[in-house]
């Protein structure tokens, strides 16, 4: 985190953001396509009418396509972010066992030997957390 921004917290309101953008892109087109049946049913120009109305269901259709998939990126994303970040949090819940285990175990490796299984263990720590955040950005990125 630079500059007390979080790029996960980012991620997270970008890709609501764009799900919400489809969500309102499919909403107007249910709307237009509702006026322009008025308008065709209406009109004395049934050509231009029925060109607007087919205008009007092809919108509808890549909205609320491109809006379900979006959300679907967008659920899948942050679930699979949730369950590594618990996964993460589990093995820093069970550091006061797995130190308790590695110190029974002392006297085959040594102190040094404890101490390089612990910095081994936390930068496992770091790397999964970093490997989550970077995936989940990059989920969110293939939102349309």
């Amino acid at each position: 985190m630079e500059n007390g921004s979080n790029p996960v917290a980012d991620a997270r309101l970008r890709g609501a953001s764009k799900v919400e953008a489809w969500r309102l892109r499919w909403q107007n087109a249910e709307e237009e396509l509702a006026l322009s049946k008025v308008e065709y049913e209406s009109a004395s120009d049934f050509a231009s009418a029925d060109e607007r109305m087919k205008k009007a269901q092809d919108e509808l259709s890549l909205a609320r396509s491109t809006y379900e998939r979006s959300a679907k990126i967008y659920d899948a994303a942050v679930e699979e972010f949730d369950n590594k970040m618990s996964a993460a949090s589990a093995v820093l819940e069970n550091t006061p066992a797995i130190v308790a285990a590695l110190e029974g175990s002392l006297g085959a490796h040594g102190e040094q030997g404890m101490r390089n299984r612990l910095e081994q263990l936390y930068l496992g720590y770091k790397a999964t957390i970093a490997k989550a955040q970077e995936d989940f950005i990059s989920a969110v990125e293939s939102i349309p």
